[in-house]
């Protein structure tokens, strides 16, 4: 793509991307913003969310290989325990 654009090309790119950022972290908060606010609307009692309380958080409480593989395990003999009864 670099090779095809030029200065000026990528240049308005850029100038586009600081009035309408387009990037994932942009799209998380558009659609919590919309989650928080169905939320909200749709809920009896209790304390309102904000937009934070549905942003997702993909770097925390990370496990570890032995963590994960442990977890994996877990599931699969809570599903065969399921499936017996």
């Amino acid at each position: 793509m670099l090779a095809r654009m030029d200065a000026i090309e990528l240049a308005e790119w850029q100038a586009f991307y600081n009035i309408e950022p387009f990037c994932d972290r942009r799209q998380d908060l558009q659609h919590a913003i919309v989650a928080s606010t169905i939320y909200n609307l749709l809920r009896r009692k209790g304390r309102a969310k904000s937009v934070a309380d549905f942003m997702p958080e993909f770097n925390k409480g990370k496990m570890s290989q032995g963590e994960l593989n442990t977890k994996i395990m877990e599931t699969f003999k809570n599903l065969k325990v399921k499936a017996r009864a």
